[in-house]
């Protein structure tokens, strides 16, 4: 009975620090702006959260369930900075697509109001 405790405390403990480095993992891809990273961090922390929901935290002691809140703190801050880098993102990208769109229709205007032979002559007619 008390080997089965220790071993439950460990795994919760060891599920949230991985979840942590992962975390971790994900807030610097983002910050590099490496998106497929940060999304293929998340992939593997969902399958974590999960397994952390299945552990009974009945049997952790006062000591462990503070370490794993602790964790779980500072996961839940780095998911905080990860959705502000990924709204900082998103915006310059409708920044930009709005830029793009601006061109585009400058440029479509453009060709209207100053067409251009569509077919050039093979042969300089002058000569």
């Amino acid at each position: 009975m008390f080997r089965s405790k220790i071993t439950m405390a460990q795994a919760a403990l060891d599920l949230a620090r991985h979840l942590l480095s992962l975390a971790e993992e994900q807030y610097a891809a983002a910050q590099a702006g490496d998106w497929i990273r940060a999304l293929e961090c998340a992939d593997h922390r969902a399958t974590l959260v999960a397994a952390i929901g299945r552990l009974d935290f009945a049997t952790l002691d006062s000591a462990e369930r503070d370490t794993l809140v602790d964790l779980l703190a500072r996961v839940q801050a780095y998911d905080e900075e990860i959705a502000r880098l990924v709204k900082q993102a998103r915006r310059a990208t409708l920044a930009a697509l709005s830029e793009l769109d601006r061109g585009q229709a400058m440029a479509h205007g453009y060709r209207r109001s100053n067409p251009v032979e569509t077919r050039a002559a093979l042969f300089d007619e002058e000569v």
